[in-house]
This record gives C-alpha cells, sequence and structure tokens, in this order.
C-alpha cells in the first residue's frame, strides 16, 4: 500500500502542476465597422370606441388563501375575466373595490366599468392632427 501512496501523491501534483501550465493565446483583429443607417416610419392608427353597454357592469371574483402581496395580480386576473366575459377589448373607467377576510384569508375582487371595443381602425388624416398634437408624454 506505501508502494502505491508515493507514485499517487507525485502523479496529483505532477497533474496540479500541469494544469498551472497551460499556454493562452490571444488575437485580435481590427477593421472598420459600418453600420447601415436603418429608419422607420410609424403611420399613427385611429380606432372609433363602440361602447357594448351604457350601463355600468359588475364582475367579481373571489380567491381563497389569497397573497395580499399579490393584490395588483388578482386586480388583472379579474379585469382579464371581465373582458372576457363581455367580449371587450377594454373596460372604460374601471374602478375596483377589494375586501379581504382573514378569517380563510379570502379575498374578493370587484371591477366596475363600461365594456368597450375598438372599431373601425385607419391611419390618422390630417383632420386627426388635433388629437396628435395633444398627446399623452
Amino acid at each position: 500500500m506505501k508502494k502505491l501512496v508515493k507514485p499517487m501523491v507525485v502523479a496529483v501534483l505532477m497533474s496540479i502542476v500541469m494544469a498551472g501550465c497551460r499556454a493562452y493565446f490571444y488575437e485580435e483583429r481590427g477593421a472598420r465597422n459600418v453600420e447601415p443607417k436603418h429608419q422607420v416610419v410609424t403611420v399613427p392608427i385611429v380606432a372609433d370606441v363602440e361602447l357594448l353597454s351604457t350601463e355600468k357592469i359588475t364582475y367579481s371574483e373571489t380567491f381563497t388563501k389569497a397573497d395580499l402581496n399579490n393584490i395588483e395580480s388578482y386586480k388583472y386576473v379579474v379585469l382579464a375575466h371581465a373582458i372576457k366575459q363581455y367580449n371587450a377589448d377594454f373596460i372604460i373607467g374601471a374602478i375596483y373595490d377589494v375586501n379581504y377576510t382573514s378569517q380563510g384569508r379570502t379575498l374578493e375582487v370587484i371591477v366596475t366599468g363600461f365594456p368597450a371595443k375598438y372599431k373601425e381602425f385607419r391611419k390618422a388624416t390630417p383632420e386627426d392632427q388635433w388629437f396628435l398634437d395633444n398627446k399623452v408624454q
């Protein structure tokens, strides 16, 4: 056994020394790099809004074992489900009511608003300039 220990130790030491003797090679070449210029012009799209109901809709969902740190996520889920249920594109004037019950950690989210759809998409015209000049930045 002693005869095997010395060669093993020597082999381990040699492999460590050889691993440290790696040769590194670095080479770099340079050239001028001229990137072509790309420009994109977007044309504003205008659409009309169609109310699907002139009365406010109400949609609610209840979540059990709710995590209060994720209330915004629950609100987005309820809004998405309300939009889907009313076959709308969005809800105008969405208002949320959030009720939490600590017993059972139950969270109820209620959204109310007016379901609406976009319709009659078209390119903006000079008559739409008033709107484009007053855009939100």
